[in-house]
């Protein structure tokens, strides 16, 4: 029985749409020296509380739902569970060595931990904070990061070898490895888990892995010495802190450049970008603060006080209630611009989630769709309008009817293609968003950028040369 298609709500209004903004969220900063995590609202930037956790907390992580919070405590062997309801720590859970980075899964069903000292990692079960397992990985383990669907951990070693390890997380065994230089020590993944990006503290790189094939695509020059390293939400910029020449550099993530380094005094360590894109948190060891920049104007438009050498190492802010995640656009473009024909109609295909990973289908989540015309190849924009074409939410049936809809004869054929990788075709059975965009024949030999815009704010945008 082959797999087809049906089409739901297929009203869509072109008009844009002022995104209402939710309750402010908050982020948790490890301060190494006091061990304690000093607790901002990042709306006024704020300390509203200061939690007392173990001894050198370095490593932290929020769960999807905001509910908790949990911290790595380099020299207690421990981590320290927080509720954030209540701002209470609620259970002290012990692990390996010198435990230093911590991730999640989507579902928060799941903890890595990595030990630094005893070179692996513990696996926690967040219902029972009970360790399942513990998994040899290269030496001196530091930043760890799980893929969206939560099916692989990735695990930076800062002195290898590898630089890399790949662990299967329903086996809890390392899989594949990633050979690379000394140093390796921040990661983070883009919003479709497809580019994995790592510091290279001894070599002053930021490597870019493909994580289809766990191959190298690059190594980008940053500052000197960088530590933590953080993606916005639209997958399209890269920010990483440099510890040594006190900065942050700026990365386009699809031209693989540095666009340009951000001054921040203090010694920064860790960095975290704010659910809508607009906010990047900035961890100041020496200075015992927290830079605010604006990703805008790539300026440092505030700072905060916290504790005593700040360190915040992971992915320290709390998702916005109000915010989705991104799942992409898909399949995954693999150049940009992405060559069409002027005049054809365009299948334009992306997923969103919310906070605790289910797909988003209401149309309401997209604010607009436009086109902004743009210098080739990936220009800044120069005049933007509505877009023309028929916007519809796609989910799969198991059923032979043929559905009347033109569109889903397209869409038929996309997902026959034996080319398409896995990860694409996962993602298309779970349901997904699909623009029907119609282009101009009066765009040959031209560039347009799609801009879509959700109802919380974040644009997400693909590039397009017409032949």
């Amino acid at each position: 029985m082959r797999h087809r298609i049906r089409g739901m709500l297929v009203a869509f209004l072109l008009g844009t749409v002022t995104a209402v903004a939710g309750a402010a969220p908050f982020a948790y900063v490890t301060n190494s020296f006091d061990g304690t995590v000093s607790v901002i609202d990042v709306a006024t930037n704020s300390v509203v509380a200061t939690l007392a956790v173990g001894r050198s907390p370095y490593g932290v992580v929020v769960n999807a739902d905001g509910t908790r919070v949990y911290v790595a405590n380099l020299s207690a062997d421990t981590v320290s569970v927080i509720d954030a309801t209540t701002r209470a720590l609620v259970a002290t859970i012990t692990v390996g060595d010198m435990p230093y980075g911590v991730a999640l899964n989507r579902a928060g069903t799941r903890l890595y931990v990595t030990n630094s000292g005893s070179h692996t990692v513990s696996v926690v079960d967040t219902a029972t904070n009970g360790v399942l397992a513990t998994i040899p990985v290269g030496t001196t383990p530091r930043g760890v990061e799980v893929s969206p669907d939560g099916s692989t951990v990735y695990v930076a070693n800062r002195l290898g070898p590898p630089s890399i390890s790949v662990i299967d997380a329903a086996t809890n065994g390392v899989i594949d490895t990633v050979d690379g230089r000394f140093g390796a020590t921040g990661v983070a993944l883009s919003p479709d888990g497809g580019r994995l990006y790592v510091t290279e503290e001894l070599t002053n790189n930021l490597k870019v892995i493909d994580t289809d094939t766990n191959a190298p695509i690059t190594d980008i020059p940053v500052g000197v010495e960088p530590q933590g390293v953080a993606v916005n939400p639209t997958g399209t910029r890269v920010y990483v802190a440099n510890s040594g020449s006190e900065s942050v550099s700026v990365i386009d993530a699809g031209t693989h450049t540095k666009l340009l380094d951000i001054p921040v005094p203090g010694v920064p360590f860790g960095i975290a970008v704010t659910s809508d894109g607009r906010r990047a948190y900035v961890a100041n060891w020496a200075t015992n603060e927290v830079a605010v920049i604006d990703t805008a104007s790539n300026a440092v438009v505030g700072t905060v006080p916290v504790g005593n050498l700040p360190i915040a190492f992971g992915r320290f802010i709390e998702a916005s209630k109000s915010s989705y995640r991104f799942v992409g656009f898909f399949p995954r473009p693999r150049r940009s611009p992405i060559l069409e024909r002027a005049g054809s109609r365009v299948m334009v295909r992306w997923q969103i989630e919310d906070s605790t990973g289910k797909p988003v289908r209401t149309l309401s989540a997209v604010s607009s769709i436009q086109v902004g015309k743009i210098a080739c190849p990936n220009g800044a924009v120069n005049g933007v309008s509505n877009a023309r074409g028929r916007l519809r939410y796609i989910s799969w049936t198991r059923h032979d009817r043929k559905d009347d809809d033109e569109d889903d004869d397209d869409d038929e054929g996309f997902w026959r293609q034996k080319a398409d990788d896995d990860r694409d075709r996962a993602w298309g059975r779970r349901g997904y968003y699909r623009y029907a965009w119609q282009t101009d024949r009066s765009w040959s030999r031209q560039c347009r950028r799609f801009i879509l815009t959700l109802d919380d704010g974040s644009v997400h945008t693909l590039d397009f040369r017409f032949k």
